[in-house]
């Protein structure tokens, strides 16, 4: 059973590319395209068969893709199954969808990560912070639910799995795609041994607390800022916005707390990487959604009405701070592993190869 990864978002290609040769004892096919932002030589990518060089214009982007994937077509079309993140495919609009399902009779896999999926009309009638999420994030991000309908049903007959990461993606596509073809499997990410992770105490009074926003707007930086102002009396705050991995990591290991996002209702893969380094993190968290997790999730639930007073009590109660630096560890170990990822990902090929 030959496996083809294509295209990336947050690392999990290389991350699942990793898990494969390590669990599986099988290397699979990986496709990634790459920007101005990057270069074909980043060292996250050394494991890939093919790279393909993304243009700012759309026109380039499609002839470079399509030149490099003819000159890889057999390798390519060698794998049994096709795995794919965001919903992008080898094609534009899916076309390649039907030729890999109907006449080769390829199984495929769609990844969802987010926004590709995040409707307007849900998320306006269960945040209750909606309005407070600048316009422009909405417009660029989300899309209406009849538009992901219309998409959705151009092609999820020809999809054997649709996978989401966060439970949050469930309810957009939950009335569009056949419960059975959605599957739950959490991000996978780099898990530092205890042995190998350093633990800074906190030698003074103020709680040592780290925001990296990669957007601020949508982390309401501008609101964190005010609320550190008014707690510069128990609170040693730092933030860092587009810096190098080294530093942000840094940073992490000297901190108490990450402060991730006050309003977009579910925690993602910076979450997961603090708590991976023994820190707990704060985000808002939809009361719903949370509830789809396992209840030893360590997420300090904080909203926009909360955050001053939790921070507050969190101060008053330093035992607890450290006590959430185990929970976060040993919760990320045992549901965002390589050993537990296997597991979720072989039960899902088991169910569609059967």
């Amino acid at each position: 059973m030959r496996i083809c990864l294509a295209h990336e978002v947050a690392s999990q290609n290389v991350y699942l590319h990793n898990m494969l040769v390590k669990e599986w004892k099988h290397t699979p096919y990986s496709i990634v395209f790459f920007s101005y932002k990057y270069h074909a030589n980043n060292f996250e990518w050394k494991h890939c068969a093919c790279k393909i060089r993304a243009s700012q214009n759309i026109w380039l982007n499609r002839l470079y893709a399509w030149i490099k994937i003819i000159k890889n077509i057999f390798p390519i079309l060698r794998n049994d199954i096709f795995h794919f993140f965001w919903w992008c495919t080898l094609c534009t609009w899916w076309y390649d969808l039907f030729v890999l399902k109907k006449l080769l009779w390829k199984k495929i896999i769609i990844e969802f990560n987010g926004n590709e999926i995040r409707t307007i009309d849900w998320c306006k009638k269960q945040n209750p912070f909606y309005e407070f999420i600048p316009e422009q994030y909405i417009s660029a991000n989300f899309q209406n639910k009849q538009t992901l309908h219309a998409k959705l049903q151009k092609m999820w007959h020809l999809v054997d799995a649709f996978i989401i990461p966060y439970w949050e993606l469930y309810e957009y596509v939950k009335d569009i795609i056949p419960t059975e073809k959605i599957f739950f499997k959490p991000h996978l990410i780099h898990i530092p041994t205890k042995q190998k992770r350093e633990i800074y105490e906190n030698t003074t009074n103020k709680i040592k607390i780290l925001h990296c926003p990669s957007n601020t707007n949508i982390k309401w930086t501008s609101y964190i800022h005010q609320i550190m102002k008014e707690l510069t009396t128990v609170v040693e705050y730092k933030e860092l916005t587009w810096v190098p991995r080294n530093v942000v990591i840094n940073e992490i290991n000297k901190a108490d707390i990450i402060l991730d996002q006050i309003l977009l209702w579910d925690y993602w893969v910076f979450a997961l990487e603090a708590m991976s380094m023994w820190k707990p993190v704060m985000c808002y968290l939809l009361d719903d959604v949370q509830k789809k997790y396992p209840p030893t999730l360590p997420i300090i639930n904080v909203s926009i009405h909360t955050l001053k007073e939790k921070i507050v009590e969190l101060h008053n109660n330093r035992k607890n701070i450290v006590e959430l630096w185990k929970l976060s560890y040993e919760y990320v170990s045992t549901f965002h592993s390589e050993k537990n990822i296997s597991s979720v990902y072989n039960a899902i090929l088991s169910k569609i190869t059967s």
